[in-house]
C-alpha cells in the first residue's frame, strides 16, 4: 500500500479535483487503445469495415475499439471545464477576473512544453527521418503560431495532433 503514494499527484493547489484525474486517465487510456488498434490494423492490413457490417456488431471487439476515440472528446470537455472554473468562481463571488493574469498563466504553462515538443519533433524529422529542413522549418514556424492549418490547409507533419490546438 505504501507504493500507491508514489502514484499520487503532488500539487500545491487547493483547487485540485482528484476525480478529474480519473477521467483524464480514462480519456488517455481509450486514446492509447484506439491508436494501438489503428497501428495494429495498419500493420496487418486489417479492414475494420468488415467487422462493422456484421449482425452482431456490438459483440465485435473492433466495433468497440474504433469508438475509443471518444477519449479525445472527453479530454476536450475536461479541458473546457477546467478553463471555465476561474470564470465561474468570479461570477459566483462577484469579484472581477483579471483576464491578463488568466491568459499569462495559460501561456506560461502551455507554451513552453508545446514549443519544446515542436522543436524535438522538428529535429527528429530532419536529423533522423531525413525531412527537408527548409520546408519543415516553415512548418515549425507556422506551428508555433498555430497557423499551420490556415497556411497549408492540412495538419502539421511535424506533430499532426497539434491540429487540436489550432
Amino acid at each position: 500500500m505504501k507504493y500507491i503514494s508514489y502514484l499520487e499527484r503532488k500539487t500545491n493547489s487547493t483547487r485540485f479535483i482528484p476525480e478529474l484525474d480519473g477521467l483524464r486517465f480514462i480519456a488517455i487510456f481509450t486514446v492509447l487503445i484506439y491508436h494501438a488498434s489503428s497501428a495494429y490494423n495498419s500493420l496487418f492490413d486489417i479492414d475494420v469495415s468488415n467487422f462493422l457490417g456484421s449482425k452482431n456488431e456490438f459483440t465485435a471487439p473492433h466495433w468497440w475499439i474504433i469508438r475509443m476515440d471518444f477519449g479525445v472528446k472527453l479530454f476536450f470537455v475536461l479541458s473546457g471545464f477546467i478553463l471555465a472554473i476561474p470564470f465561474l468562481k468570479s461570477y459566483k463571488s462577484g469579484v472581477k477576473l483579471d483576464l491578463l493574469s488568466y491568459f499569462k498563466r495559460r501561456i506560461y504553462r502551455l507554451e513552453p512544453p508545446f514549443i519544446i515538443s515542436l522543436l524535438l519533433f522538428y529535429a527528429t524529422h530532419v536529423f533522423v527521418l531525413g525531412a527537408d529542413p527548409i520546408s519543415y522549418f516553415w512548418r515549425l514556424v507556422s506551428g508555433m503560431f498555430y497557423l499551420n492549418g490556415v497556411i497549408f490547409g492540412e495538419p502539421n507533419p511535424i506533430n499532426p495532433v497539434s491540429w487540436s490546438l489550432e
